[in-house]
């Protein structure tokens, strides 16, 4: 795996350098200053990220949720000596949070989870596969022809994301802004939906994947024969490709994803009981 770590501390940066080429990882990037990681994480691959949370200029938490808006996900492994923003890390969707000081079983254990989630995470291009892959958990990534997709515009991602979570079907455009937008004014509203629109339209026009997204008066939808998904193969039986997670960033999300954790902890009982 290529892992990037992040601490502000050289000696912690040290022993975990070292506890990692123990493991077997040696394709490790260091960094003390949050803005250097942050800048070569926006040019570079990584597949994981070992954070520190008290650093100073930015803390851990908001170095994630910075990470959150790559196009590319990162798995992120916080390492802190602060156990009182464990909840936070859950809300950035980290696979694990480890208490300093730490020994070579708990990264080894991270190191399991963070292969696991990347299993499920990049989906791979198969021959005869739709050009268009997206994937829902735990948080929204496109690629496009086995490469991500990068949107200049955060809100053209959400709107995406947003039909993706509508399964294809038709959208009103009302329901749609109150989910995007909240109370905003009306007016403006519709404004900034059809600026958004247009973005996301701008953003796929040069991939040949214009006609992704239709829409007709006062609705809109994805086309949904055009993509593969992994919520939609959730669906369809796979549901070990949920890990904890649905549409991380999204409050619109969260009674969804409310109820795939209530499905995967049922099956998870009635595995033990049977």
């Amino acid at each position: 795996m290529k892992i990037v770590i992040l601490d502000d501390e050289q000696r912690a940066l040290n022993v975990l350098n070292i506890l990692l080429k123990e493991l077997g990882e040696s394709a490790t990037t260091a960094f003390q200053e949050p803005g250097a990681a942050l800048a070569y994480l926006q040019v570079h691959e990584a597949d994981l990220v070992f954070l520190d949370i008290e650093m100073p200029g930015m803390n851990g938490i908001e170095f994630a949720r910075r990470l959150r808006q790559l196009a590319r996900p990162v798995v992120i492994v916080f390492l802190s000596a602060y156990p009182q923003f464990a909840l936070e890390a859950w809300d950035v969707a980290a696979v694990d949070y480890i208490l300093k000081p730490y020994d070579k079983k708990q990264l080894s254990r991270a190191l399991q989870r963070a292969r696991r989630w990347l299993e499920h995470s990049q989906p791979a291009m198969a021959p005869g596969e739709k050009r268009v892959v997206m994937q829902c958990f735990p948080v929204f990534a496109v690629w496009v022809d086995g490469k991500p997709l990068a949107f200049s515009n955060r809100k053209a991602k959400e709107l995406l994301a947003y039909l993706v979570h509508m399964q294809g079907a038709w959208v009103n455009i009302d329901r749609l802004i109150f989910a995007l937008f909240g109370d905003s004014d009306e007016v403006a509203a519709k404004n900034y939906y059809r600026l958004v629109l247009h973005r996301l339209r701008q953003a796929l026009k040069p991939l040949g994947l214009e006609d992704l997204i239709e829409s007709s008066y006062g609705k809109v939808r994805l086309r949904r024969e055009q993509v593969s998904c992994d919520y939609y193969r959730y669906l369809e039986g796979e549901t070990g490709l949920y890990l904890g997670a649905y549409l991380e960033d999204y409050e619109w999300a969260e009674e969804v994803n409310g109820a795939l954790l209530a499905e995967a902890n049922a099956r998870k009982a009635a595995g033990k009981t049977g």
